[in-house]
């Protein structure tokens, strides 16, 4: 896929953007999706550290601290990185797979440290299509 360039000193240079797509059919078995909440607070991470674990957003804060990295974080509010930043820095550290938007990627100021995966919003669909199908 495209590269992206940067404009930060900490992420500089472009940056090559793997397609999603690459990551079909990577893994097999069970998954875990990591949230926020009071259930994923008493989630016993270090148990289950064999299995893939998918986060998002703020609930990277999770995974600080322990020795379990994220399978794939991903990244769908554009606010975080600058809200949160030390939490978006963390997520970009640790993850072995990062999704993010075009917008993300463009104004990235942390180079990740695992694949870096363009992420697109599903086209909204409209009510025949909901009803009947996209072909109508």
């Amino acid at each position: 896929m495209d590269v992206a360039q940067k404009k930060s000193s900490r992420a500089t240079g472009p940056l090559h953007v793997h397609d999603l797509d690459d990551c079909r059919n990577i893994q097999k078995g069970a998954v875990f999706v990591i949230a926020s909440g009071v259930s994923a607070k008493e989630f016993p991470f270090e148990k289950y550290a064999g299995v893939p674990m998918i986060t998002m957003n703020g609930a990277i804060s999770m995974f600080i601290g322990s020795a379990v990295k994220p399978f794939f974080y991903a990244c769908t509010d554009l606010d975080f990185s600058r809200k949160q930043p030390e939490l978006f820095s963390e997520a970009m550290r640790i993850s072995q797979r990062v999704a993010l938007s075009e917008d993300h990627i463009r104004h990235l100021t942390v180079t990740p440290q695992g694949e870096l995966h363009f992420v697109t919003k599903a086209s909204k669909l409209s009510w025949l299509e909901m009803f009947f199908g996209g072909d109508k």
